[in-house]
C-alpha cells in the first residue's frame, strides 16, 4: 500500500495543493517514508492555512482544528487518527 495524501482547506481560501516552503513535506516524509517512515501505510491529510500578510490569526488555526475534528468524525476515525501540527514562519516577539 502506498501513502495517500488528501488536502483540506479553510473556507474562502485558495485551494492550492502545494508546500511552498517545504516544511510540511519534510515532516510528512519522516512519518510516511516507505523505507524509514514511522508509519509506512498511512493516509496523510494536509490542512493548509494560508498566511495573510505573513500572519496566521489564532482563530484561523482553531478553525482548522475544527475542520480536522469534523473530518475525523465523518470518516469514523475516532481512536485511529493521529494529529501532528506544525507551524512555520517568523517568530513573534509578542
Amino acid at each position: 500500500m502506498q501513502t495517500r495524501i488528501r488536502w483540506l482547506f479553510l473556507p474562502n481560501e485558495p485551494q492550492i495543493e502545494s508546500d511552498d516552503d517545504g516544511h510540511g513535506t519534510c515532516v510528512t516524509s519522516k512519518v510516511s517514508s516507505t523505507t524509514f517512515g514511522v508509519a509506512k501505510n498511512v493516509n496523510i491529510v494536509v490542512v493548509k492555512i494560508n498566511a495573510i500578510d505573513d500572519y496566521i490569526a489564532p482563530s484561523r488555526y482553531i478553525e482548522a482544528c475544527a475542520i480536522v475534528a469534523r473530518d475525523i468524525e465523518s470518516k469514523s476515525l475516532q481512536g485511529k487518527a493521529v494529529i501532528c501540527t506544525t507551524l512555520n514562519g517568523e517568530q513573534s516577539r509578542s
